[in-house]
């Protein structure tokens, strides 16, 4: 028993000097290299960007491909599809200290952590949107597609409806 104690004891020594050597390299690279702060991200103003063309009524062209790539239908769609897992609540209720309540998305949304090929893709017909479910791939166009089903190919045909700022 007190050999186990012992060796539990020098292996958190060890431990806690392999984590005081990483802390020391770290400020080494700190004052060496130091992290830059920068006044802008391209990266954050177009995620700002597409969640703002998002809150819109988006006129899109979904395509969804069976996994081997073949086409398995097309419509006329509103938005963009939302991934099935999307939730109205926080999917880690009930709250206590062994949780945490997840950040809602800018949509008020929120994502259950799952990664899945299940989408709902909104197509519109004669003025009404039908919710569409696949597990297929889903690609949408901010733009009018053709579809041509004896070739598998998808060609642009019109504008885009959605573009963000260069």
């Amino acid at each position: 028993m007190k050999l186990a104690a012992l060796l539990l004891i020098a292996g958190c020594t060890q431990q806690d000097a392999e984590k005081d050597k990483v802390d020391q390299q770290q400020q080494v690279y700190q004052l060496a290299e130091p992290l830059p702060v920068y006044n802008a991200s391209l990266e954050r103003e177009r995620v700002i960007g597409l969640y703002n063309a998002r809150m819109g009524a988006l006129q899109t062209w979904s395509v969804w491909r069976a996994i081997g790539g073949l086409i398995e239908g097309d419509c006329a769609s509103s938005g963009y599809p939302l991934p099935y897992g999307v939730q109205l609540t926080a999917p880690d209720a009930p709250y206590n200290a062994q949780y945490t309540t997840p950040q809602a998305e800018p949509s008020g949304l929120f994502t259950n952590g799952i990664t899945t090929d299940a989408t709902w893709v909104f197509c519109v017909t004669d003025g009404s949107i039908t919710p569409v479910y696949t597990e297929d791939h889903v690609t949408v166009y901010p733009y009018p597609v053709s579809v041509d089903y004896p070739t598998n190919r998808v060609v642009k045909s019109g504008a885009a409806t959605v573009t963000l700022k260069k």
